[in-house]
């Protein structure tokens, strides 16, 4: 009786207020260590099946649970994996094989069109409808070689990555067109440009942007190649602007039907770039088409 009530309630309100405090961060901290026990597997198997790989054999290393949806969960997810794993190598067999059954009638039916035509029994007529088959014939073979190419980069079977010199090579692909272009080429460089990529896909990037600057050049034109500090700038002369110039990488888009590319060249070059994260731009100036490859 000596202390006030309202001493008392006051002390009852604190003591309960410090009792539910007290209870609530028990349970949030139990519940929170227990939930992070109970959805580990599930994170685990979350990221194993970040690094899922098509190329790769081996299975997902998934880790099991005592809950009965993260173990359904499991099986449902090696199952598919095994599935697009199957359709995939299916799909690059496919390809693969389709690419290599064309290569031979294609290459059977260039020569005996070239017996014909080295014939004396040949008429201009004759002789003009069967070099244009001839050349229709070469498009269609070069077509096929860069649809594969395609189809492996974007499936990343180009997984061999080794030091090459960007300009050694463009110096000799330059070097080489040289003997079969009447193009004047020029080329400078104020230092060595290296990367780690695949030779290969190196060779067709320095290739194809060299063969689309000659190809659409004038005749008699002037390329000018430099590489400067980690970029590498191929130009050729032109008259005007690309109209679109976003539809550029697209596969088979041609800015005109005059030139009778593939229209690959310039998409096989942008998958490469985009492979490897180099950065690749066009701009028009002072009449000329710049392509520029930053190998950042």
């Amino acid at each position: 009786m000596v202390i006030e009530s309202e001493d008392i309630l006051a002390a009852i309100v604190i003591s309960y207020l410090i009792i539910i405090v007290s209870v609530f961060l028990i349970l949030f901290y139990f519940n929170k260590a227990r939930n992070k026990k109970l959805w580990m597997p599930f994170f685990k198997n979350l990221e194993a099946m970040k690094s899922f790989s098509l190329a790769s054999n081996k299975p997902i290393p998934l880790v099991d649970s005592e809950i009965l949806e993260f173990s359904e969960l499991n099986t449902e997810i090696g199952i598919l994996t095994d599935k697009v794993r199957g359709d995939y190598k299916n799909l690059k067999q496919f390809t693969e094989d389709v690419s290599h059954e064309l290569q031979n009638p294609l290459a059977i039916i260039q020569a005996k069109i070239e017996n014909i035509i080295n014939g004396d029994t040949l008429n201009d007529n004759q002789f003009e409808h069967l070099t244009s088959i001839q050349k229709d014939i070469q498009r269609l073979a070069q077509m096929n070689k860069r649809l594969t190419i395609l189809t492996k980069i974007e499936n990343n079977q180009f997984a061999k990555l080794e030091k090459v010199t960007i300009t050694d090579l463009i110096q000799e692909t330059i070097t080489n067109f040289l003997e079969i272009s009447s193009s004047e080429i020029e080329f400078s460089k104020d230092q060595i440009i290296e990367v780690q990529m695949d030779r290969y896909l190196a060779e067709i990037l320095c290739n194809n942007l060299m063969s689309n600057a000659i190809k659409h050049s004038p005749k008699e034109g002037k390329i000018v190649v430099v590489a400067k500090g980690n970029s590498l700038f191929v130009s050729n002369e032109g008259s005007t602007a690309l109209e679109n110039p976003e539809k550029l990488y697209s596969r088979f888009y041609r800015e005109s039907d005059t030139n009778k590319s593939t229209g690959l060249g310039l998409a096989i070059v942008k998958r490469i770039c985009d492979l490897y994260r180099f950065s690749i731009a066009y701009n028009f100036d002072e009449n000329k088409h710049i392509f520029t490859i930053n190998f950042n």
